[in-house]
């Protein structure tokens, strides 16, 4: 079922700290608040909680950037440098809500 009547709040929150050795880590917390268009009344939610996380840099092993669409990219070597070993991105639907709870 697709929902076109309601619309969305996306509020997100990344606090963190990276250290001169290259490791990082902090916190992720993201909401999502779904409001009924004609009454403006609240009709779901979405709340991660607070998630931790850590990050850490390798010169010339990973590469960090960001696509065309403004999401972070990630690509990370192998110990050899010969071959990709993992590919991370991140990913934005833009289209109107599948389905709710």
């Amino acid at each position: 079922m697709i929902n076109r009547d309601c619309g969305q709040l996306f509020a997100a929150l990344i606090r963190g700290k990276v250290r001169r050795n290259g490791s990082s880590a902090g916190t992720y917390q993201a909401k999502i608040v779904l409001r009924d268009d004609a009454t403006g009344a609240e009709i779901g939610t979405c709340d991660t909680g607070v998630l931790r996380w850590t990050g850490r840099s390798s010169r010339g092993r990973v590469y960090a950037g960001k696509t065309s669409q403004d999401q972070p990219m990630v690509v990370e070597l192998d110990k050899a440098r010969s071959t990709v070993d993992q590919v991370r991105f991140g990913w934005q639907r833009n289209a109107g809500i599948t389905s709710l709870p």
